[in-house]
């Protein structure tokens, strides 16, 4: 049997099964044109309902002839959405693991994924990784020979590769269910769909949306990270519209929003538009939950009592378990009606797919380290450090995944891209943390700086951005600190205690540790992550704020707050001067820059850890505003004054009014936007809140 008779066989035997596999091919140039395109054309000779552009490659060296959609090895995200039988993988210019996994979502059961030109990736621990795990896969190194053919079954060869078409399957028929239950049930029972990748969570929301829009006169609004994710909502609303009711008619249908001519709608509105206008809505649908700020689906729960909250269990783009865990545990407290169902059948491949096991097995997106092993707060103290050694990664695959559990559950955004960074990074060190015998955490920290007066300028005037170096660059360029540059500094990239070990102190003593560990080789230890109230307070026990990041992360909607602690005498005096340098510049940038900031974020980033027993005497202008004399316009630079130096001396009074008050006086949200968060009747109710809080902090003029 030659090679390409035993590939269109193993189709179709992975057809009937409705399983796909891998392929790696080792041949030379004008073997590997010969064997893909002899196998593209008999496929679509078998089965004419292999539709065009059904085959796709990653890489640009080999060129095939026939209808193949080309892309680069770095552009696999392109085909999320669409369905593909065929899929070649050529390595010869690299390989991108993010790109990779996010293609193999598209491809159907039946299909084949061929890998070629592994050999020609750089020599590097990443590389011997995938080629240890490319060798479970067929390997072809022979046109005329045929692999093994004992594991094949001899089926007939008029059975061909087809497309799957079915009817939905029982896990979506369970949530299409449980999402309409959401508008006809009770209130405040939020839903949340969990699901791996190719599961169909998005088509769920577009079936069910199409059934409630065909029954009734419902507004539906849909928000998520990025209008383009949920692209095939709206196409699975349509699909499913032409089946219950083909004559109805759209009366209105435009990018971000579909208007039935039964008064019925869908729309899209991102988040932060979401929550600053907080649109009427029968019905809101979240699209991948766990990519926006905890903060943020809490607001959404408050306002809106009818919500459905989908989130990807497992990812290309980032895993969302340890986050999805916090809302959760926030929705038992708030939300006890709520309800969780979970997608575990997939659309586009039957379950039990060796693909798919493969991928998860080998960039690790399976891994979990919730078990029953728990510390108690006394060995909590105990915890100790211990570096690994990229070879032990790499020879021991056991201990990599417990470490990237760890990742993978404390962060929102671990992806197969950083299992490759951590292998093939020398700058990266992997540090465990242990009590007893018991690893209840890890570490990865970069080192960096050093750099010379000539880079240094270069950065400065933009001119040069040395891979390796973000403190130091950062530093240097956004803040002019041309001696933490040439300074030598560690930056922790990630943080990440075990589910069942946190909230025992076991973070920070992992922290003071780290600067025994590090005191004789580096300055300072740089920090950056997304400014959350919780992070910010676990940081600044130790950290000093020396920046804010002007843009927010697309993902988790943060600004991106820069911590820095120092190690030596030489970092002191600059870090002291950096952090009161914040303190002036964010009382100027806060209206203008970060408007979208949470206020309790703001307050964590800002108030002392000892408070003052004594409050600050107000005003005599506040005080006379604050019993009803004089007006806002009057008073409001001297009330901003007033709030600022507040706030820096001791922990503003949290009342109920408190953050209507921020925003108003020192974000200067308009009356508009204020009223509209907190649903208040216009600058009259807004007014009254400003002066019953500080009447409730200062009941009498001083």
């Amino acid at each position: 049997m030659s090679a390409l008779a035993y590939l269109n066989q193993l189709t179709r035997q992975l057809s009937f099964d409705r399983h796909r596999s891998g392929v790696m091919l080792m041949l030379t140039d004008s073997d590997l044109k010969t064997l893909l395109e002899g196998y593209i054309q008999a496929q679509h000779s078998n089965d004419q309902s292999i539709k065009e552009k059904s085959v796709a490659i990653l890489g640009s060296y080999i060129e095939l002839e026939g209808n193949v959609e080309a892309l680069s090895y770095k552009q696999g995200h392109q085909l999320l959405g669409q369905e593909i039988s065929t899929l070649i993988v050529d390595c010869t210019d690299g390989f991108d693991a993010n790109s990779f996994s996010a293609a193999l979502g598209a491809l159907m059961g039946g299909g084949l994924v061929f890998i070629a030109n592994v050999e020609k990736l750089d020599e590097s621990n990443s590389k011997a990784w995938l080629s240890q795990h490319f060798q479970s896969w067929t390997v072809i190194d022979d046109l005329n020979v045929a692999p093994d053919t004992a594991s094949l079954k001899l089926l007939p060869s008029h059975m061909t590769h087809s497309a799957f078409i079915g009817a939905r399957t029982a896990d979506q028929s369970t949530a299409i269910t449980a999402i309409k239950k959401v508008l006809s049930g009770h209130r405040k029972r939020p839903l949340v769909i969990n699901a791996n990748r190719g599961r169909g969570k998005t088509s769920c929301l577009g079936m069910a949306a199409a059934e409630l829009m065909f029954e009734k006169a419902c507004q539906i609004m849909v928000t998520a990270p990025a209008l383009k994710s949920i692209e095939p909502l709206f196409a699975h609303v349509q699909l499913e519209l032409n089946k219950l009711e083909p004559a109805l008619i759209w009366s209105k249908k435009t990018k971000t929003e579909w208007q039935l001519s039964n008064g019925a709608s869908l729309r899209f509105c991102a988040p932060d538009e979401l929550l600053l206008t907080r649109p009427s809505t029968d019905l809101l649908f979240v699209d991948e939950a766990a990519a926006l700020p905890l903060s943020s689906l809490q607001d959404m729960v408050t306002h809106y009592h009818r919500v459905v909250f989908s989130s990807t269990t497992h990812g290309y783009e980032g895993c969302g378990r340890g986050f999805t865990l916090k809302f959760m545990s926030w929705l038992n407290q708030n939300r006890p009606g709520w309800k969780l169902v979970e997608l575990i059948q997939p659309i586009r491949w039957n379950e039990n797919d060796p693909l798919e096991s493969w991928l998860f097995d080998t960039f690790l997106l399976d891994a979990d380290n919730s078990n029953s092993v728990s510390v108690s707060v006394s060995l909590a103290d105990k915890v100790a450090l211990k570096s690994i050694d990229k070879s032990q990664l790499l020879h021991h695959p056991s201990l990599f995944r417990e470490i990237f559990a760890l990742l993978v559950n404390a962060h929102y955004q671990t992806s197969p891209n950083d299992l490759i960074q951590i292998l093939d990074d020398d700058s990266i060190e992997v540090i465990q943390i242990i009590s007893g015998d018991v690893r209840v955490g890890c570490l990865l920290l970069t080192l960096e700086g050093g750099l010379d007066d000539s880079l240094i300028i270069d950065i400065q005037r933009g001119n040069r951005r040395p891979k390796g170096h973000l403190a130091a660059s950062y530093l240097c360029n956004h803040l002019a600190l041309s001696q933490a540059a040439s300074l030598r500094s560690a930056r922790v990239m990630r943080i990440a205690i075990g589910s069942n070990f946190q909230r025992l102190g076991i973070g920070s003593n992992a922290l003071s540790l780290l600067v025994n560990h590090l005191a004789e080789r580096v300055d300072f230890i740089s920090v950056s992550f997304g400014a959350s109230t919780e992070l910010v307070k676990f940081w600044r026990k130790d950290f000093q704020l020396v920046s804010l990041g002007t843009r927010r992360d697309q993902a988790s909607g943060c600004y991106s707050a820069f911590m820095v602690r120092a190690l030596s005498v030489s970092s002191q005096d600059w870090i002291q001067q950096a952090s009161q340098d914040f303190l002036v510049n964010i009382q100027i940038s806060l209206p203008f820059i970060y408007n979208k900031l949470e206020s309790d974020c703001l307050m964590a980033m800002l108030q002392p850890d000892i408070t003052h027993n004594e409050k600050l005497a107000l005003p005599a202008l506040v005080s006379n505003y604050a019993q009803g004399g004089n007006s806002y316009e009057s008073v409001a630079a001297t009330l901003n004054q007033y709030l600022w130096q507040s706030l820096f001396r001791s922990p503003l009074e949290r009342s109920y009014e408190y953050k209507c008050v921020l925003d108003k006086v020192l974000f200067s949200q308009s009356w508009q936007e204020v009223s509209a968060k907190y649903g208040l009747n216009g600058r009259k109710d807004i007014e009254a809140r400003i002066r019953q809080y500080l009447l409730s902090i200062h009941p009498y003029s001083t």
